[in-house]
């Protein structure tokens, strides 16, 4: 799509598209042939539709909904005729837009196809500089580079100067042939002589009626052929709207699966952090209980230790009173209390870590 006389003086950059709906049109282009895109912003499907005509000007078909939308609004800068749908009448857009430099587009085919075409297109300007920017710009809305600049812009620039040139050899057939009809016409106009003259006004006439049943005829071929374009566009629209929809599906797949997983990882974080509390609870009871247990077994001690200190403070205020036989006795006696005592401290002891050992909280004593 040129819109200047001038060629631009460098490629700013490159990329890969794809042409949609060749099925559905008449245009035929060839691998190396050179294309041109043209905007139609009026369309009713998409505010950003751009087609793609070969040298005839016969459509070959639309850029892919999705890269449309991303080449629709340079392209409108850059023809300074942007659409009332489009997006680029904010003026930071537009002051970023215009600072990529681009001047002309133009395409090349690397290869037909029947179905989805690959298309190779070129932006051009005048400060190379310019084309860091556009290439941030296209990558980031997942447009493909293609890194061989030289090549691409050696290559379109020779497809535009000899579409150019092709085109100037057909005008100057195209007028040498209407010359030769003119001369043609003159020449059988003086061998009739007054024979045109002559002619009746039923000839003309029936050449009238003649032209009218043409021009119907014509005019019913041009309803219809309208008719088949607007049906194939709307066949092409539709299943580039599937496309669309295929693919939204596929995403919210993708999101849903994703939230999924994050709550099912809530859960079990949550579910581990109750347990952990569960058994902080659970030692801090056992502590407590444990803690308890130990003093109630310091005061028994404490208790038999004062009972056994009363017992010798009486044992000695008797020895005073009785005889040396009652004292041994009675000595004998008390030691004999005393050592049941010690075997049953000894036995409350054992029987204690035994409880302890089940428990969990000791080893198990060894006797």
């Amino acid at each position: 799509m040129e819109n200047s006389d001038d060629i631009p003086r460098y490629v700013l950059c490159a990329v890969s598209i794809t042409c949609v709906g060749i099925r559905y049109y008449k245009g035929v282009v060839h691998q190396g042939e050179y294309v041109s895109l043209r905007r139609e912003p009026h369309n009713r499907y998409d505010a950003n539709a751009i087609e793609i005509v070969n040298r005839y000007n016969e459509k070959v078909g639309y850029v892919r909904r999705m890269e449309a939308a991303v080449l629709a609004p340079i392209m409108d800068i850059m023809t300074a005729n942007a659409s009332p749908f489009s997006s680029i009448h904010d003026p930071d857009t537009t002051a970023y837009i215009r600072s990529f430099g681009v001047k002309m587009i133009d395409g090349i085919i690397p290869y037909p196809a029947d179905y989805r075409m690959p298309i190779t297109i070129g932006f051009y300007g005048d400060n190379l500089n310019q084309g860091s920017m556009l290439q941030e710009y296209l990558m980031s809305h997942c447009i493909s580079l293609d890194s061989a600049h030289d090549a691409v812009y050696t290559t379109m620039i020779d497809g535009w100067e000899n579409g150019r040139r092709q085109e100037a050899e057909w005008e100057a057939e195209e007028m040498d042939e209407q010359l030769l009809q003119i001369e043609m016409a003159i020449e059988e106009w003086e061998n009739r002589g007054c024979e045109e003259e002559e002619m009746t006004e039923q000839r003309k006439l029936e050449r009238e009626i003649e032209d009218l049943e043409k021009g119907e005829c014509e005019q019913e071929e041009m309803v219809e052929q309208s008719q088949l374009e607007r049906a194939i566009e709307d066949t092409e629209k539709g299943e580039c709207q599937q496309e669309e929809m295929v693919e939204q599906r596929q995403m919210e797949r993708v999101i849903e699966d994703m939230e999924n997983v994050e709550r099912e990882q809530a859960e079990i974080r949550r579910v581990d952090e109750d347990m952990e509390e569960q058994r902080q609870m659970e030692r801090t009871i056992e502590d407590m209980e444990n803690a308890e247990h130990e003093q109630a077994e310091i005061r028994r001690v404490d208790e038999e230790m004062e009972e056994e200190r009363q017992m010798e403070r009486a044992i000695e205020d008797m020895e005073n009173d009785e005889s040396e036989q009652e004292w041994i006795r009675r000595v004998d006696e008390e030691m004999e209390e005393e050592r049941q005592m010690e075997r049953a401290i000894e036995d409350w002891e054992k029987a204690h870590r035994i409880d302890e050992w089940q428990n969990g909280d000791q080893v198990c004593p060894v006797y």
